[in-house]
């Protein structure tokens, strides 16, 4: 299913691998916009991903996120793409599109990269 854009939508699996591109220890202003776009893709559904994504940062307090996913309100105009942007910014590149061209040497580097983020 495509957007109203014409885009296909990342799919749950592909967010939790741009979050790991991501450092959750971001400033607050970057760190409240990626819960918004999250909050924004999936609603309620998207606090999981929140939470996971910043329990990996030192100051995370889990009574802080909850209390900031609760702020969050599908007015706040942060959209997915803000997400992906960050994400690319760290070095993540939509595979489902980018990876059919690729040569496997760079595939597999790119893979190993993802990985080492992850961990």
């Amino acid at each position: 299913m495509q957007d109203m854009h014409g885009r296909n939508p990342l799919t749950y699996q592909e967010v939790q691998e741009c979050l790991s591109f991501i450092s959750p220890d971001q400033d607050y202003d970057t760190w409240a916009r990626v819960g918004r776009a999250l909050h924004s893709e999936f609603g309620k559904d998207g606090f999981t991903l929140f939470d996971n994504w910043s329990s990996g940062g030192s100051n995370y307090k889990e009574k802080a996120v909850r209390e900031q996913w609760k702020s969050f309100r599908t007015t706040d105009r942060v959209t997915i793409g803000t997400l992906i942007y960050l994400a690319k910014e760290g070095g993540w590149s939509p595979v489902r599109y980018a990876s059919q061209d690729l040569d496997p040497e760079v595939k597999k580097a790119q893979e190993q990269e993802r990985q080492r983020r992850a961990a």
